[in-house]
């Protein structure tokens, strides 16, 4: 019903849940290449650790069922691809989708502000940004566009690193950026998060570690 009133050349969202479903299962792309056959589709999961992609968008992505990446996962179900991605295999379509425009952008901060406001948020922390993310948040600020105060943890790229780290803390009366989001393995919910033993759910796995140790020693 979205994609009727707003198209775009992608469908993408956030915040499927398989735990709250009846079966509590990861789902297929199924009901997605059957709704969208000619369009891709992408869809992240409520913790940002596991997306789904119907079969265009895997085809796009030049993924199959051979297709590996370290520190991720592709599910695959009777051998043939279920569209799930898990940590670093988000990436792999993730990478292809268009950048957003910073127009869109400020419509969606501006829009969360308000739902912000609406409910007594003042502050908010978001872990996890990259500098372009962070400069325009600034900049909206700074131009009393928006006015909501963010905490910003930044994402570990290498863009950050130089933008930032040389000058250290940055702060003004509405944002502050001061700490790095690093990941070392995945989420529970998307079975990434990574265990001693095997999942009781998913015997196949022990969860990811998506970052090599040597990268965060």
């Amino acid at each position: 019903e979205h994609q009727k009133e707003f198209p775009s050349n992608w469908v993408q969202g956030r915040g499927w849940n398989q735990n709250e479903w009846d079966i509590k299962e990861f789902p297929t792309k199924d009901l997605l290449d059957k709704a969208f056959p000619d369009k891709p589709v992408f869809i992240i999961r409520i913790d940002g650790h596991a997306a789904i992609a119907n079969s265009l968008a895997l085809k796009m992505a030049g993924i199959d069922e051979k297709v590996k990446k370290d520190g991720g996962e592709l599910i695959i179900k009777d051998s043939k691809l279920t569209g799930v991605l898990v940590d670093n295999a988000i990436e792999l379509v993730k990478s292809i989708i268009p950048e957003v425009q910073n127009s869109t952008k400020t419509l969606a901060l501006e829009k969360a502000q308000e739902n912000c406001f609406a409910v007594g948020l003042t502050s908010v922390s978001d872990a996890g940004l990259d500098l372009n993310d962070v400069l325009l948040i600034d900049s909206l600020q700074k131009s009393e566009k928006i006015k909501i105060r963010v905490y910003a943890m930044l994402n570990p790229t290498q863009a950050n690193f130089d933008h930032f780290l040389s000058k250290g803390i940055y702060s003004t009366d509405h944002i502050t950026v001061r700490s790095i989001k690093l990941f070392a393995d995945g989420a529970l919910g998307s079975r990434g998060a990574l265990l001693l033993e095997p999942y009781s759910d998913a015997k196949n796995t022990k969860g990811l570690l998506v970052e090599p140790t040597e990268k965060l020693s």
